[in-house]
């Protein structure tokens, strides 16, 4: 193959000198191979590197367009409130509201506050269940004042 079968030893007797250029000789070749070996790795790497880089930006702008979606749905969703004369769901005012709470439950009997708390709750939920009773009556609704339909109601009194 590739050795050499007739190198010589490395005792002394004629023709030791050659034994000292092989060994050279090999060790040059040895060195080019770790060389080339070294650099085929780094290849490798290098390419897994950018594959996973490419993965996570992948990943990062999924999140991204996902958070996206969701605060545009959000907005969208606050809109159509505000377009009905309903309340935002504001994050930020939601956090200030319960600030003030807390703040108006220092110094009161705890019983009292949540009693309070509870009440306002009540009072928000029937505000939006009647919100929303006139928002679907007013959709269905064939009154002349709907501008899709032109049929009338007939009021019988009696």
């Amino acid at each position: 193959s590739g050795i050499n079968a007739e190198v010589m030893g490395s005792s002394a007797a004629a023709g030791s000198g050659e034994f000292h250029v092989y060994r050279a000789i090999r060790r040059r070749d040895q060195r080019r191979e770790q060389y080339f070996e070294e650099l085929v790795e780094s290849d490798r790497k290098q390419q897994e590197y950018e594959v996973k880089l490419q993965q996570n930006q992948l990943q990062s702008d999924l999140k991204t367009a996902k958070k996206r979606e969701k605060r545009l749905k959000l907005k969208e969703k606050q809109k159509l409130r505000l377009k009905s004369g309903g309340k935002t769901t504001n994050q930020f005012q939601s956090n200030l509201n319960e600030g003030k709470r807390y703040e108006e439950s220092k110094g009161t009997d705890p019983n009292e506050f949540l009693a309070k708390r509870l009440q306002e709750l009540e009072e928000e939920d029937k505000m939006s269940k009647e919100t929303e009773i006139l928002e679907s009556s007013s959709d269905s609704c064939t009154c002349p004042h709907n501008k899709e339909t032109e049929t009338t109601h007939e009021i019988v009194i009696g």
